[in-house]
């Protein structure tokens, strides 16, 4: 055997020299001080989401306490505007009795509800804070009165609502010429009546305060009808107070004399054609209804150029002798046209 190559017997040597420490990499203070800190960071983000796991419960807990509690309850309700609603309706149909939680009523909702009785227009509901209640409701105007078949009125309003069922209704208000059917308060009116109806609101208050009722033709052309009382002849009104005299009215107090015109109601002696002279159902006027004295018809046609027609209407009632007048025509607005009774004078 020839000699060992150098070195092949120093194991040790290679071992010692593969096995040297390894020498750790030098680290910029500034970073390791910012490890440190994103971990601490991170601690403190666990340890917060910890507790808020942790008192969520106890939480909820104390919402439902505070919201619960006979602080927050309906102490008191206050309610404005119901003369005609009535408080028990209004309540009934608002749905908030004392002790219910403050929170819990949804205001929008109340005011749908409140605004669904026949005589409501508007309502407004609010919080007063501690423990109240604020109703405040908008009540509708009767324009106009319909007749039902049992013999009794329906009040309707400028939008056609149907109001309320009545034995004896305002006669200053416009009848609506014709019967409706099926009535029920809070309902709508429709059809002929309905189409009559638009134009009340729009009549000036002269106008307003001459018109006993609307009717629709046969050709369905609207027509205005007068009250008796303000087209009067002379003799005409000599018998109808004859008359009054005879049925024992008693006109010492100047209430319902006539005198070529007519007072209605207690009012004023007021010259044919003015507003102070009124439509209504006097004695003087359901008199001459049953002596046989027609009224007074304008006759309006379709409810075109209505404000034109309007004005025509006025300037008659306003500037022109109405008495024993017929027909008054003003469905060319431009040309009105007026005839008189045969006979009266």
């Amino acid at each position: 055997m020839g000699p060992a190559p150098p070195g092949a017997g120093d194991v040790t040597g290679v071992l010692e020299r593969t096995r040297r420490p390894r020498e750790e990499p030098v680290v910029d203070p500034r970073i390791d001080e910012r490890r440190k800190q994103v971990r601490a960071a991170r601690r403190r983000r666990r340890w917060a989401q910890a507790m808020a796991v942790a008192s969520l419960p106890a939480a909820l807990v104390v919402a439902w306490l505070v919201t619960h509690t006979a602080l927050l309850d309906v102490d008191r309700v206050t309610i404005i505007g119901d003369r005609l609603t009535g408080h028990d309706s209004v309540m009934a149909a608002a749905g908030i009795s004392v002790g219910d939680r403050m929170l819990d009523i949804d205001t929008d909702r109340v005011e749908r509800r409140l605004e669904a009785l026949p005589w409501v227009g508007s309502a407004n509901v609010a919080r007063s804070w501690p423990g109240g209640v604020r109703i405040a409701v908008v009540e509708r105007v009767p324009a106009a009165r319909a007749a039902t078949p049992d013999g009794g009125w329906f009040l309707v309003d400028g939008t056609g609502r149907l109001l309320d069922a009545v034995a004896e209704p305002d006669p200053m208000l416009v009848e609506l010429d014709g019967q409706i059917q099926g009535a029920t308060p809070g309902g709508q009116l429709v059809g002929p009546l309905a189409e009559m109806l638009t134009i009340v609101p729009r009549l000036p208050p002269t106008v307003r305060a001459s018109v006993t009722r609307l009717r629709v033709d046969d050709q369905g052309e609207l027509e205005l009808w007068l009250a008796r009382s303000l087209t009067l002849g002379e003799r005409e009104a000599t018998a109808v107070q004859a008359e009054l005299d005879r049925r024992g009215a008693d006109t010492a107090d100047g209430a319902d004399t006539v005198d070529g015109a007519d007072t209605v109601d207690g009012t004023a002696s007021a010259p044919a054609g003015s507003a102070a002279a009124g439509p209504g159902r006097s004695p003087a006027d359901v008199a001459a209804g049953e002596m046989g004295i027609t009224e007074a018809v304008v006759r309006f046609g379709r409810a075109e150029r209505v404000d034109e027609k309007l004005l025509a209407t006025e300037t008659l009632l306003q500037h022109v002798d109405l008495t024993c007048l017929d027909v008054f025509d003003v469905r060319v607005p431009r040309a009105p046209v007026s005839t008189r009774r045969g006979g009266c004078s």
